[in-house]
């Protein structure tokens, strides 16, 4: 049976966090296999060897209901503790000063110990004014794109096959926030995708300035603000033959407006 616990939405989470001046993060050890497994239950979980049949004590990594199971579990471990957000076993805690830091990070390690958890040291970070969380630098209430991630984009070679192509999508996509026109400029890329294409793409000058165009605004991608709920949000809309995208933005005092998220997406237009 599919478990319908909601995974924690990434855009929720970074309005939350966007008024930090103080950011801590804790990751737990193979967070799964710190839940057992019911006796009942384990052998549901049994797999074939060289030498016979082994099953689980603890929950396996790959079972539908996991990260369901995994996120409950952190949903009630962090109740009631201000200033704390997670995604699966990646926990944040931010705060505007340092006193209420101390004491959200004193709540969150004595939760994780009366819960018989354990953390990675050398996965935890202390008192940092910004600090890498999914696959971004948050801190001094602005988004940036996380340097390694934009450096394998940048050594990502000319596909070749459909699967090349698709990876490529997904690693430049993950930014596609921070790239104005991304839909529109990505068509003749994402047109390779399609089913009816063959695996091996059919590359072209189109195809060619789409793929350089990506990593270079990429890599002069814009410093996105992150949104503050108390001001009023501006929305720009724009359309196409090809794409259609609408971007947020508010206005901060003395400053140009300053982009909050980009949210587009992509039409054949036929």
């Amino acid at each position: 049976m599919y478990d319908p616990e909601p995974i924690p939405n990434q855009e929720e989470l970074m309005v939350k966090i966007s008024k930090g001046r103080f950011f801590s993060k804790l990751d737990l050890t193979k967070g799964y296999w710190q839940i057992p497994v019911a006796k009942t239950d384990r052998p549901k979980t049994a797999f074939v060897t060289h030498d016979g049949l082994y099953q689980f004590k603890v929950m396996p990594f790959g079972i539908i209901n996991a990260s369901a199971v995994f996120t409950r579990m952190m949903r009630r471990l962090l109740e009631g503790i201000p200033n704390v957000v997670n995604y699966i076993d990646d926990v944040l805690i931010y705060t505007e000063n340092w006193g209420d830091h101390l004491s959200a990070v004193e709540g969150v390690l004595d939760r994780i110990r009366r819960a018989g958890l354990t953390v990675r040291p050398t996965k935890c970070f202390f008192g940092y004014a910004s600090l890498d969380f999914l696959g971004h630098l948050v801190g001094e209430g602005v988004l940036k794109p996380q340097p390694d991630k934009v450096e394998k984009v940048m050594n990502t070679s000319t596909p070749r096959t459909k699967k090349d192509v698709r990876s490529f999508m997904g690693l430049v996509g993950y930014y596609r926030r921070f790239i104005s026109n991304f839909a529109a400029i990505s068509a003749p890329l994402t047109d390779l995708t399609k089913g009816s294409k063959s695996n091996k793409v059919e590359w072209g000058e189109a195809q060619e300035i789409a793929f350089k165009t990506l990593k270079s605004r990429l890599a002069s991608a814009p410093i996105l603000k992150l949104p503050d709920l108390s001001k009023c949000f501006i929305l720009c809309t724009d359309a196409s033959d090809i794409g259609i995208g609408a971007i947020l933005m508010q206005e901060e005092s003395g400053k140009d407006f300053l982009f909050v998220m980009l949210v587009e997406s992509y039409s054949q237009g036929k």
